[in-house]
Formats: structure tokens, sequence, C-alpha cells
């Protein structure tokens, strides 16, 4: 324990903490230095803020490095876009080509088995009309036309007219 007096007072220090205190100046003034111009960015992965910490003190030292060595008065702002440009150098980002943009195929008419167990109201004789007593009720098939998007009875298929781009007709429907 290292005793210090304190504003009159005597205060007791943990020999580790005096030691620290004693050597820990040269830590302060790389701190100091790094903190303008830090790359670290706020992240829930350690390693990350491990490796941004090594890579601002290795700037850092490699800016004290040059300016001793080449005798140049450049500051380190102007050193890190150097830096940032000499890398980048050679790496021009090249706009991707123009790609045509993909025209869908019309889809043929025509049945088609419905996945698993779904069914669809036959769109030919299926009736669903508010009148209770004339209606035939609903109808449902296990078959499609993918262009129509209506389903139908294998056996109602050559009764239903199939219409491209306008839909279906009410003629198709049962008399």
């Amino acid at each position: 324990m290292e005793e210090k007096v304190i504003r009159g007072k005597t205060k007791k220090k943990p020999s580790a903490i005096f030691d620290y205190n004693m050597y820990m100046g040269g830590v302060d003034i790389s701190d100091k230095k790094i903190c303008h111009y830090a790359s670290e960015r706020s992240t829930r992965r350690y390693w990350k803020k491990i490796f941004q910490n090594l890579l601002d003190i290795s700037v850092l030292n490699s800016w004290i490095i040059y300016t001793l060595h080449t005798g140049k008065k450049l500051d380190r702002h102007r050193f890190l876009i150097e830096i940032v440009e000499a890398l980048c150098e050679g790496h021009e980002r090249v706009p991707n080509p123009l790609v045509r943009p993909v025209v869908e195929l019309p889809l043929r008419h025509g049945l088609v088995l419905l996945e698993g167990k779904k069914e669809k109201d036959c769109y030919v004789c299926s009736d669903r009309s508010k009148d209770k007593k004339s209606s035939t009720g609903r109808k449902r098939s296990r078959h499609w036309c993918p262009a129509c998007k209506v389903g139908c009875h294998e056996r109602c298929d050559p009764q239903l007219e199939h219409v491209t781009n306008q839909g279906l007709t009410r003629r198709a429907r049962r008399q």
C-alpha cells in the first residue's frame, strides 16, 4: 500500500494502482492522439473493437514514422486521405452492364392438377347465385387453368372459353 497526502488527508492506494498511474502517461498520450481520427464504430462483437483499435494504433505509428523519416510536415488527416486513396487506386467501381428485363412467357391454357388437396370452384358448372331455388350450388374441382386463373372440371373443359388478356367470357358458364 502506498500512502499519499491529498488536501491534508492521508489516502492509501494499492501498489498496483500506484504503479499503473506512474507508467500510464505514455498510453494516455497515445489514446489522446488516436481519438481524433478513430475508426472505431459501435459494435457488440468484441473482436471488431480490438481490430479497429489495432488499426488506429498502426495508422498513428505509421504517421509518426513517416513524418520522422521524410521530414515532411503532413497533418494526420491528409495522411489518412492519402492512405485511403492509395488503397483504392486501381479498384475503381465499374458499373454493372445493362441487363435486359426478363420477359415473362405467356401462360398456356389447359388444365393442370392443383397441388396437394387444394380445390377451386368450377367456373363452368358451379353456381353461387342468390336465388337458392334455382342455384345448383358449389362444384369443386382439383384442376385449374393457370392462364385464366379459374378452376374447372375435366369434363367441363370443352365448354370453357379460354380468352387471353381479357379474362373469361360469361358464355362459358352453363346456360
